[in-house]
């Protein structure tokens, strides 16, 4: 019996592994299999479009050229129809092949992706343009967009997807108006930015309570998020097709160790947006806002003690600011990404090139999002981890330490989230606060697919840059 060319434990491993990983040979699982058709076969699986056969015609002129003595081509005129099955067996029949290789050769010869199961014929070639305020690869998200943008000609022959990073074309609420115009297509936002715009979207960025991996990758489950999602569609035009996930260990950097409401008193730290302002205002400290670019010299020039920052964030700090700290999953800042595109372009689009898309994004794209993401903290902490406080580098802090600062902070927060909202909002902020919490329950940190990433096969496969 016959097995993929990509397998993995589960639907969410093998689309990784699609994009990641090269397909074993097939001439080593079936030796009888003759080399020229291997090399024909694995030609199929080129992650690089234009290493590939460009064409069903390319591969039968191969095909004919294997199995006879002149070297036989196939006429131009010639197009694979309902008959594609007889001409197989016959090409099977040629060259010895048994049922295993002629079910490779068929599932091959079109493409190692779903998207060869869909009529070309029917799909609308498309150029998406792609705003998002994050790096360029290395960054996570950045590492998703640019697979994406790689996989889209692959999915919808003849489309292409420019990707505007760093804010380059809009900045979160700009490409937000943008969506809402018809004049971008799609946007990788995050809801607390996009919060200038649509204050609803401060609802769901409470920090503490999706407190473990598992939890987080619910967020599409969640009646709360959902209505923010109907909101963003109802009112303004843009489907999200999905939410990824921002760094999952935010935390607290500076020159000295930071992780309690006494190390904080009194500090001047840079906050990351007013809803973390709130929150550093409850433990006694002084926010500071500026771009992230200004931390440097505001941290030699003791204009500021800290930071509050991701893991990546850090990395280019840590010589000014050499202490970080995690103070929990996801408890520091809460903030996701959405993954949006603009009413008025999506719907000039016919059902399959719609279902193309949202598939590629949410089956494929997304899922790569998330666990790169996760890769990147766990390494780093591995890397940089250690378990003595008083020592440089990144500490994880307990849930008996986390304890006391999630104590001092109280309500701050969701008051603050109450107050930047409109009243009809605020039921959502608190049933987020309670899915989220019984969600964290549900899933108890471990038991998340996410988890189970093999993070040292990404770095090995050079997607992940670790500083030495």
């Amino acid at each position: 019996m016959g097995e993929p060319p990509i397998t993995g434990e589960s639907q969410q491993a093998v689309l990784t592994a699609q994009v990641l990983n090269q397909p074993y040979p097939i001439t080593k699982r079936r030796e009888e299999i003759p080399a020229p058709l291997g090399d024909l076969v694995m030609a199929c699986l080129e992650k690089r479009r234009e290493d590939r056969w460009q064409s069903a015609e390319d591969v039968l002129r191969r095909l004919e050229a294997l199995t006879t003595q002149s070297g036989g081509v196939t006429p131009t005129t010639v197009r694979i129809t309902s008959r594609k099955s007889l001409r197989r067996k016959r090409w099977a029949a040629r060259i010895g092949l048994g049922a295993g290789a002629l079910a490779a050769v068929g599932a091959l010869a079109l493409g190692a992706s779903w998207v060869a199961t869909r009529p070309a014929a029917v799909l609308q070639p498309v150029t998406i343009r792609f705003a998002a305020d994050f790096p360029p690869p290395p960054h996570p998200a950045g590492l998703a967009l640019h697979a994406f943008a790689e996989r889209l000609p692959d999915v919808i022959p003849g489309s292409e997807a420019r990707v505007y990073y760093a804010g380059v074309l809009y900045t979160i609420p700009e490409a937000f108006e943008a969506l809402r115009e018809g004049t971008l297509e799609a946007a990788w936002g995050q809801f607390g930015k996009s919060a200038a715009v649509e204050p609803w979207a401060n609802a769901i960025v409470a920090p503490g309570v999706l407190s473990s991996i598992g939890a987080i990758n619910t967020l599409d489950q969640l009646d709360a998020v959902r209505a923010i999602h109907d909101r963003f569609e109802a009112v303004h035009g843009i489907k999200v097709l999905g939410t990824g996930h921002m760094s999952l260990h935010m935390g607290i950097a500076g020159k000295q160790r930071l992780m309690s409401s006494e190390h904080l008193l009194g500090k001047k730290i840079r906050s990351m947006g007013p809803a973390d302002s709130a929150q550093l205002d409850a433990w006694g400290v002084s926010p500071m806002v500026m771009a992230f670019g200004d931390v440097p010299t505001a941290l030699e020039g003791r204009v500021i003690e800290g930071l509050l920052t991701s893991i990546g964030g850090w990395s280019s700090i840590m010589e000014q600011a050499p202490y970080f700290t995690i103070v929990g999953v996801n408890t520091v800042v809460s903030d996701y990404y959405w993954i949006g595109v603009s009413r008025r372009w999506w719907d000039r689009l016919n059902e399959p090139t719609q279902a193309a898309l949202d598939e590629l994004l949410v089956e494929e794209i997304i899922p790569l999002q998330k666990r790169l993401n996760y890769c990147v903290d766990m390494l780093f902490i591995q890397r940089f981890g250690t378990d003595d406080p008083a020592k440089a580098g990144i500490y994880v802090m307990s849930p008996e330490e986390t304890a006391e600062l999630d104590e001092v902070r109280g309500e701050a927060v969701i008051n603050w989230i109450k107050g930047n909202t409109p009243p009809a909002a605020h039921r959502w902020v608190d049933q987020f606060v309670e899915e989220a919490r019984a969600a964290v329950v549900a899933n108890p940190p471990g038991t998340s697919w996410i988890e189970q990433t093999d993070c040292q096969k990404l770095a090995d496969e050079g997607l992940i840059l670790i500083p030495g």
